[in-house]
Formats: C-alpha cells, sequence, structure tokens
C-alpha cells in the first residue's frame, strides 16, 4: 500500500507543502486548502511569515515550476522593481516635458 502523506491540519486531504521552521528544523505538511493554510498562518508568527494573510496564502499556493523553478519573494521582487523602474521613466518623461514646455 503507498505511504499517502496527507495534511497534518484536516488529516483529509493529500498533502501539497511541507513548511519547515527555522528555529527548529520541525515540518507541519499542509494541503491546498485555503482553511487549512489560514490555521497555520494563526499559529505561526505573522511578522516573520509574510505581511498579510493574503499574502500568505499565495505564497503557500506557489508553484515554482510556473515560474521557472524562482520562488515567490523572487518573482515578487522582481515586479517591484519593474514597477519602481516604470515609475520612474514616466516621471522622468513628465519631467522632461514640464521643462521643455518652460
Amino acid at each position: 500500500m503507498e505511504d499517502m502523506k496527507v495534511c497534518q491540519i484536516c488529516n483529509k486531504r493529500p498533502a501539497y507543502k511541507r513548511l519547515v521552521s527555522s528555529i527548529d528544523g520541525s515540518f507541519i505538511l499542509v494541503c491546498k486548502k485555503k482553511k487549512c493554510i489560514e490555521k497555520v498562518y494563526e499559529e505561526m508568527d505573522p511578522s516573520t511569515a509574510a505581511n498579510s494573510l493574503k499574502e500568505f496564502v499565495k505564497m503557500i499556493k506557489w508553484n515554482g515550476e510556473e515560474y521557472q523553478g524562482r520562488s515567490y519573494r523572487q518573482v515578487t521582487g522582481s515586479y517591484r522593481i519593474l514597477d519602481l523602474t516604470v515609475l520612474m521613466v514616466i516621471i522622468f518623461l513628465i519631467a522632461i516635458a514640464l521643462y521643455s514646455a518652460i
């Protein structure tokens, strides 16, 4: 018989991800169900896990294979850099337009 790993929160569905503690190396298996992920979030220290519950749920459900193996934080960091770059270009273009108008 197969050794099927199940979610340690609901004990029903197959586990999707293993969340490892950075303190003692212990882990908890969790499924993709939002209710189970929220329960894990409530038990963890939110300041170390993520900024908000929505971000924590996205981070757990993240599939790195869709983004060439990159983690959630790597992709969000890249998007932040892209947003800041576009904002700076727009501000620069507005400044040039105002300078040329004067």
